[in-house]
């Protein structure tokens, strides 16, 4: 069984034939918006964002199996490196793990001192800070605690990533800002793969 069948199985009450349901994957793997797939497809744009809203959910899950495998690679770092930048008004914190971006969001799998220390000692120092986007952390094992050990500027390729993508929206409506950053992740975390196949791969499963 090829993959769009299988993805025709999952997917209940299919509208449109198989051929469609590869096209919509292809083209939303190329980063194509709903509109300009609709127009080339011949397709409503209801439709497409039907099926883009799909594929999104499944890349939600997919994310969060990235959370819980970059949470025992954080636990296990003496050192972090935290960096920020603000966008659409809201403040994104990250590192870089071995498996990609890990966004400090998804609060309920980070441990407890890790959250407090980012919401009590970090979070402000950082965002408010005029030079630096960036900031070195500790990790004291006797004690189980964190420190910042200095702030400093850094190359911030996810942030002009997330930039870039976005420019195509003209305007993101923000209650649809947490579905395109958790999507922007999921593209620069699999940048270096062939998309469109990890495309199918996600939405078989």
């Amino acid at each position: 069984m090829s993959k769009i069948e299988k993805i025709n199985i999952q997917i209940k009450n299919a509208k449109i034939k198989s051929q469609n349901i590869n096209k919509i994957c292809y083209y939303f793997s190329e980063d194509y918006t709903a509109i300009e797939t609709a127009n080339i497809i011949g397709c409503s744009r209801q439709t497409i964002n039907h099926y883009y809203k799909i594929l999104r959910k499944k890349i939600l899950k997919q994310n969060l199996l990235y959370d819980f495998r970059q949470i025992s690679s954080l636990i296990k770092q003496n050192c972090l490196e935290i960096k920020h930048f603000n966008i659409y008004n809201h403040d994104i914190f990250y590192t870089q793990t071995i498996y990609g971006i890990f966004i400090f969001e998804n609060q309920d799998v980070l441990p407890y001192k890790l959250i407090q220390f980012i919401k009590e000692d970090l979070q402000d120092k950082l965002s408010n800070h005029k030079k630096a986007n960036s900031a070195r952390v500790l990790y004291n094992k006797e004690k189980g605690s964190y420190l910042i050990s200095g702030f400093f500027k850094a190359q911030n390729d996810f942030e002009e990533f997330i930039i870039n993508r976005l420019k195509k929206f003209r305007g993101i409506n923000k209650n649809n800002f947490h579905t395109h950053l958790n999507e922007c992740l999921f593209r620069y975390n699999n940048k270096n793969t062939d998309f469109y196949e990890k495309i199918l791969e996600t939405l078989c499963k």
